[in-house]
């Protein structure tokens, strides 16, 4: 059965023409121990939004010091560990939306952030996780590392002067896997793009943000891995704003860098406090819609368990947990999903898969004892850019429908 059904479903992810999205993570200076979750624009959130969690906690990094104008932050996709510092101290935190569905690998301890040519503490990280490589700037000079402690280099320290010329530093960077490059901002919304051996891209700068009046300055840039070149399209039924491939914040928005016509998206619950980093995970967006399953009184969760990449590595799967133990439970799927939801007055659910759209689909599964259901799913071979939503229906003898309901959940194929 799930032969069947999920072989016709990997064949529509080769075939279809879909998105880009999914979460940026903003590393604010007002205090440690956490970082800001946004939605970029997806079929779910069209316009990009804050996440059903907002808060990410990060608690190794609470050892960070607040109120330093310096730091940067990058994720490692493969496996879910958040690399952030205040540009003296390393840290490594587990991204905590995969903790219901996967155990946290061994995160390496703290370490001290290494040396370039400055001698001035890091203003930007940047993790090329397919060559196990992290690259640092601090602001003047850029260079290649170990991604963990000791940061053994793997590569020689390089000036960035023929990208910025005179006192103008990087505060944010970011690698580009799909092209092997780096980006960079200055603080003044200058957007820079060069090789990995600091060679310019073209005329630098590439683009220039405009900033509001009271922003205190960019402080964190992320490349879309969803989308860029090469990638696919929008789905046909998506209304999301295209765009948003190199994104650069201040801590209050996050900025398209590219098309700076785009409408800045805010960072939720911001303190106002100046970004120190930025970055992008191809994590699952959720779209709110459980709320119990009266058989059971049990709410059930829906996820992936890992970042949704492709390449090396790129085995994943959809995911139910809590569920009503030992039921048939099944997963709803399509492009794009009812636009706002569907809300259900009798039970207070929210539907967010149309079974009558054309590109409906589902599979057919039985819970475990505990209530979960694993679906195993290779996206290695995936489109960078195709997405789906989905959602988990349950069969309750007590919901008004006959099914109770989890949460949504969009999530779309990035390079790693």
């Amino acid at each position: 059965m799930i032969k069947r059904i999920f072989g016709s479903f990997v064949l529509c992810l080769a075939l279809v023409v879909a998105s880009q999205g999914q979460v940026a993570h903003v590393l604010q200076i007002g205090g440690p121990g956490s970082a800001q979750d946004v939605y970029l624009p997806s079929a779910a959130y069209p316009g990009g939004g804050g996440t059903l969690f907002t808060v990410e906690p990060l608690p190794n990094s609470g050892i960070l010091t607040p109120g330093i104008f310096s730091g940067g932050m990058t994720i490692n996709q493969t496996n879910g560990i958040v690399i952030a510092t205040d540009g003296f101290i390393v840290t490594f935190d587990y991204n905590p939306i995969y903790g219901p569905f996967t155990p946290a690998p061994p995160l390496p301890l703290p370490g001290p952030a290494p040396l370039l040519l400055s001698g001035g503490p890091i203003q930007g990280m940047a993790l090329d996780a397919a060559g196990g490589i992290l690259w640092m700037t601090d602001g003047v000079s850029i260079g290649g590392f170990t991604p963990a402690p000791p940061f053994t280099p793997l590569t020689i320290p390089l000036p960035i002067s023929p990208i910025i010329p005179g006192t103008n530093q990087l505060v944010g960077l970011d690698f580009e896997a799909s092209s092997g490059t780096l980006w960079g901002c200055g603080a003044n919304g200058n957007i820079y793009h060069f090789t990995t051996l600091a060679a310019p891209i073209g005329l630098q700068p590439v683009s220039t943000v405009p900033l509001p009046g009271f922003t205190p300055g960019l402080g964190g840039l992320c490349v879309n891995r969803t989308n860029g070149t090469p990638s696919t399209g929008a789905p046909f039924c998506s209304t999301q704003i295209p765009g948003y491939h190199i994104c650069v914040t201040d801590g209050r928005f996050i900025y398209d860098a590219l098309i700076v016509t785009n409408p800045p998206i805010p960072v939720p619950l911001s303190t106002a406090s100046p970004a120190r980093g930025l970055a992008m995970s191809c994590d699952f967006q959720i779209m709110p819609g459980a709320v119990l399953c009266p058989s059971t009184f049990t709410v059930p969760g829906i996820g992936l368990s890992k970042a949704a990449h492709n390449g090396v590595g790129g085995g994943n799967a959809f995911r139910l947990i809590g569920g009503p133990p030992s039921t048939l439970s099944l997963l709803l799927y399509d492009y794009c999903p009812i636009p706002g939801g569907l809300f259900i007055p009798a039970s207070g659910e929210t539907l967010w898969i149309n079974p009558l759209s054309a590109t409906f689909g589902f599979g057919s599964f039985i819970s475990d004892g505990a209530g979960n259901v694993t679906v195993p799913i290779d996206f290695s071979f995936g489109l960078t850019g195709i997405q789906f939503s989905m959602q988990w229906a349950i069969q309750d003898s007590l919901a008004p429908l006959g099914y109770c309901l989890s949460d949504g959940m969009c999530w779309t194929i990035g390079t790693k």
